[in-house]
C-alpha cells in the first residue's frame, strides 16, 4: 500500500470516531424524518427500493461478470454514551454478496445483535437485505452509499417499552479498499462506514417506540469465484 492510500484510510478512520463521540441530542440523522427522503422510515424504503430495483435493471444490461462474496460484519451503534440511559448496541453478521456491476452491490446478511444498558440487556436475530452504491467501483480505493433494510426478533423487548419484533432500516457512508488475496489472486474488500440505525415496529402494534442510533461498521467480503 502507498503512503497516500494510507494516509486516506487513516483520515477516514480518524473521522468516522470523532463523529461517533457525540452526545444522543446531537444524533446525525441528515436523511431521516425531518428531511424529504426520510430513509428511516416507511417512505425512504419505498423510495430506496425503487431505486435498488432500477440499479439491478440496469445491470442486467452491462457485460460486466456478476462478482460472489462471502461477508463478515462488525458493528457498534447507540443513542449517547451514559450507559443509565443510553442502549449500545453491538452485531455480528455473516452473509452473501453479489456485485452485479462495479457501481452497484447488493447482499443478505444473518445478524446476532446484543444490545446493553445498566440494568437491561437483551440478545436478538436479524435477517438484512443490503444495497450498495459505489463511486468509483473499480478503483482500489471507493466511497460509496449504502441503505439495509430487515426485519429483527430479540429475547426480551426493545426498546425496553418496545416489542420482541422490530423492523431495521440502517443507511450509511463509507470507504471500500480492494486488495489482493495472497491465497487465490482474486479481489477481496475491506469496508468502514458510519451511519445511522432506526428500529421499530412501524406502529403495528401499539406499542412503537422506536430506537434511534449512529455507529460504525467494519465489513470484510471474500470473493468466492475461481
Amino acid at each position: 500500500m502507498n503512503k497516500s492510500l494510507a494516509l486516506k484510510i487513516i483520515l477516514a478512520c480518524s473521522l468516522l470516531v470523532m463523529s461517533l463521540v457525540q452526545p444522543a441530542q446531537a444524533q446525525f440523522n441528515p436523511l431521516g424524518s425531518e428531511s424529504p427522503l426520510q430513509l428511516d422510515g416507511q417512505r425512504g424504503f419505498f423510495i430506496m427500493g425503487g431505486l435498488a430495483l432500477t440499479s439491478f435493471l440496469a445491470s442486467q444490461f452491462s457485460s460486466h461478470r456478476t462478482e460472489n462474496y462471502f461477508s463478515n460484519q462488525l458493528g457498534f451503534y447507540n443513542d449517547g454514551f451514559n450507559l443509565d440511559e443510553n442502549e449500545q448496541i453491538v452485531f455480528q453478521a455473516v452473509g452473501l454478496e453479489k456485485r452485479l456491476v462495479p457501481w452497484f452491490a447488493t447482499s443478505v446478511e444473518f445478524q446476532i445483535q446484543e444490545v446493553f444498558r445498566r440494568n437491561y440487556a437483551n440478545v436478538g436475530a436479524s435477517l438484512m437485505t443490503y444495497y450498495r452504491w459505489h463511486a468509483f467501483g473499480k478503483k482500489q480505493l471507493s466511497p460509496y452509499f449504502e441503505y439495509g433494510a430487515g426485519v429483527h426478533n430479540g429475547m426480551r423487548r426493545f426498546p425496553e417499552d418496545g416489542t420482541t419484533f422490530t423492523f431495521r432500516l440502517t443507511y450509511k457512508v463509507g470507504l471500500e479498499w480492494n486488495f489482493e488475496s495472497a491465497s487465490n489472486g482474486q479481489m477481496n474488500k475491506l469496508r468502514l462506514a458510519y451511519g445511522h440505525i432506526h428500529q421499530s415496529n412501524n406502529n403495528l402494534l401499539a406499542r412503537n417506540p422506536g430506537y434511534d442510533g449512529n455507529g460504525v461498521t467494519v465489513g470484510l467480503s471474500w470473493n468466492l469465484d475461481r
